[in-house]
């Protein structure tokens, strides 16, 4: 890789301190990591294709893999890029076989704790919804804290024995996952337009300074588009400047 010191340096500023990073890294700091991953791979992909960066590459997938299961979206990306760069299909099984790896050991714990195989965690619903529901304003919301986030109808679905917290974390975990895809079913067109506004969020604003986010009561919003020019300015500035 022939990234200068000064390259890295900005990268790893841009990605590791923007606001919304900072204020949801929490005590394990997985937002830092996620992003150091993210580089670690790329600046991999850009290396030679020896076994031992294929070897480091398909253990940066899979420990990002288990930081943040939504990025099992972009092995496939990791891959073709990959074989483009080496035209070997033999060369994509480590790191395949690593990030199956990966998972396959995480469902076998949960298994063996929870008495449930899952290859990732209860915690994704939560995060799907989220960023996918029919509210519409792009805005993340605490679903048990914030009331009528979470259509009733949903919340109906759960039956767990009282105090039972492993029963109640699986449920809403699917429940979640399920509202979710419903939102894309019902309007996927909706769902794409409010991509670019929860992209100005990440960047722009952190969550404590959401006027929709930091709200005890659920309503719902669209105003999270007056950030929306404002961000594209920013970005299409940094663009100029380059």
């Amino acid at each position: 890789c022939d990234w200068s010191s000064d390259v890295c340096s900005s990268d790893l500023a841009v990605v590791l301190f923007t606001p919304d990073i900072i204020s949801t890294n929490g005590t394990l700091l997985s937002e830092s990591l996620t992003a150091s991953l993210l580089l670690l791979t790329a600046s991999l992909l850009l290396r030679d294709a020896s076994r031992r960066n294929i070897i480091l590459l398909g253990l940066a997938c899979g420990l990002l893999v288990m930081v943040r299961h939504e990025y099992l979206l972009i092995v496939p990306v990791v891959l073709f890029i990959l074989y483009r760069n080496t035209r070997r299909v033999v060369s994509l099984l480590i790191p395949a076989l690593l990030v199956v790896a990966f998972t396959g050991l995480n469902g076998l714990r949960n298994q063996s704790i929870f008495g449930h195989f899952s290859p990732f965690g209860f915690g994704g619903g939560a995060v799907m919804y989220g960023g996918n529901n029919t509210n519409g304003d792009g805005s993340f919301r605490d679903h048990l804290l914030v009331k009528g986030y979470i259509p009733e109808s949903y919340i109906n679905r759960v039956q767990c024995p009282d105090k039972d917290d492993v029963c109640g974390c699986i449920q809403t975990d699917k429940v979640l996952r399920s509202a979710a895809a419903d939102a894309w079913s019902e309007d996927a067109a909706k769902q794409m337009r409010i991509i670019p506004l929860k992209f100005v969020k990440l960047w722009l604003l952190p969550a404590e300074f959401d006027p929709y986010s930091s709200r005890e009561t659920f309503e719902a919003e669209t105003g999270l588009a007056q950030y929306f020019p404002s961000g594209m300015s920013f970005i299409a500035s940094l663009w100029a400047n380059k």
